[in-house]
């Protein structure tokens, strides 16, 4: 471990370590901004959707997944009470997406993607 004031001093003294730590942090700058945007421009029903999408594989067909931590996790990370994700799991029941606890049964990926605005 450094002390933060080895690394501003490291930092003061060598432009590429500063130019490195800036492209890392206006990354981590953009994925908090897109965050805050998905949070605050989203129903609850296309947060979940557009999570459930990035857990997909490739292929279009069919899927069941398995979420990596349990529902009332998955909510608080996407910024909602776990009411709220029970009901937009239920509204996704519509378009063919269905499971309980951990399991989570994709019909038609094509379908959850048009929902959530093609993504």
């Amino acid at each position: 471990m450094l002390s933060a004031a080895h690394f501003r001093e490291a930092m003061a003294e060598d432009a590429a370590l500063s130019h490195a730590m800036a492209r890392i942090l206006a990354r981590h700058w953009r994925i908090l901004i897109a965050q805050i945007k998905e949070l605050k421009l989203r129903s609850t029903t296309e947060r979940i959707g557009l999570y459930l999408l990035g857990l997909l594989s490739p292929d279009s067909g069919p899927q069941t997944l398995r979420l990596s931590e349990d529902r009332g996790m998955v909510a608080s990370r996407l910024g909602m009470s776990p009411e709220s994700l029970s009901r937009a799991f239920a509204q996704l029941r519509a378009i063919g997406v269905g499971g309980r606890g951990r399991v989570v049964t994709i019909a038609d990926p094509g379908k959850l993607r048009a929902m959530c605005g093609g993504r």
